[in-house]
């Protein structure tokens, strides 16, 4: 007979899976609707944290089920990409145009128009993947995985165990990148210390809806570094874009234009700039709770053998 502790495990991850579930179908359905902001958004962050479900408690389900369901949320959030990457920058550059000069400003105004309608194309776009035959095949993977899983028969010491590891490593790998990141930080290191930060952090949260005794210290402080290296990324998009028009007025357009929109260049490096120092000073503020942030070598002794696949 299963102990008492371990029967209240596997209630508590079958609790924490199917709230999982219906937040992804609510904002799946604000997705469709067309009506809120943020609903592309809530659908992503949903669909990364039925992933890194799936993920954390692979030792109790059927690989085969699982890595379907998995491929299925992976396609349907990089789908989604697209639209909240725009909508974003739309954001940005709406907030800038005042600073322009008047010539510059007009030629801004005509790409933020573009920007718009291409938002409104993506948004619609969104709208059809989240149709609601496309959206119940997804639950429909997910309730498959999860009914073949042995949380409920298997001793919790195991899969909890094999989940704790899994935490460890991505805590590992996180700090890896955040170390080197906060070393160079170029766009391309920051970027992949966004990916660790929010793959440590989900794993981390997944586990701590399952194992109260979990150390959750470091949550907050994941919270801040993702929020951070999100608006170094944002700003990096935004420059990349103005960068792209700003190379097309060169040969054609007016020197006052061509000027302010380097003006502009210069404004949004100025504050990633800042963003990357506030990243860098987090780093450096890292709390007990995360582990300490190594060098890259560090890797080299993370974990068992098993756990470094990747899928």
């Amino acid at each position: 007979m299963t102990p008492p502790a371990e029967v209240s495990a596997a209630a508590r991850l079958e609790v924490d899976r199917k709230r999982l579930q219906s937040r992804f179908a609510r904002a799946a359905r604000r997705t469709r609707r067309r009506c809120d902001p943020d609903a592309i958004h809530d659908a992503r962050v949903a669909l990364r944290q039925l992933e890194a479900a799936l993920d954390l408690w692979r030792s109790a389900l059927r690989r085969r089920t699982r890595r379907r369901a998995r491929r299925e949320l992976k396609a349907l959030r990089r789908a989604l990409g697209p639209a909240r990457e725009a909508f974003i920058s739309l954001g940005l550059l709406g907030e800038r145009l005042s600073d322009l000069a008047p010539e510059a400003r007009h030629t801004i105004e005509d790409a933020h128009s573009i920007l718009r309608s291409r938002v409104d194309r993506l948004e619609e776009r969104a709208a059809r993947l989240c149709v609601r035959s496309r959206t119940e095949r997804v639950q429909r993977r997910l309730e498959r995985a999860w009914s073949e899983s042995t949380a409920g028969s298997d001793p919790a010491s195991s899969w909890l165990g094999d989940a704790r590891a899994r935490v460890d490593l991505r805590r590992d790998r996180a700090n890896a990148a955040l170390r080197e990141a906060a070393d160079v930080g170029t766009d391309e290191a920051l970027h992949a210390a966004r990916v660790t930060v929010k793959r440590w952090r989900y794993a981390l949260e997944r586990l701590a809806a399952v194992d109260p005794a979990v150390d959750t210290s470091a949550h907050k402080w994941l919270k801040a570094l993702q929020r951070t290296l999100g608006q170094v990324q944002d700003l990096a998009d935004l420059r990349a874009r103005i960068a792209r028009l700003n190379a097309s007025l060169a040969p054609s357009g007016t020197r006052a234009t061509v000027v302010s929109l380097r003006g502009l260049l210069t404004t949004i490096e100025a504050e990633r700039s800042e963003c990357v120092d506030e990243f860098r000073r987090r780093v450096a503020a890292t709390p007990s709770g995360a582990g300490r942030v190594p060098g890259l070598a560090s890797l080299e002794r993370v974990g068992p053998e098993r756990f470094e696949r990747r899928e």
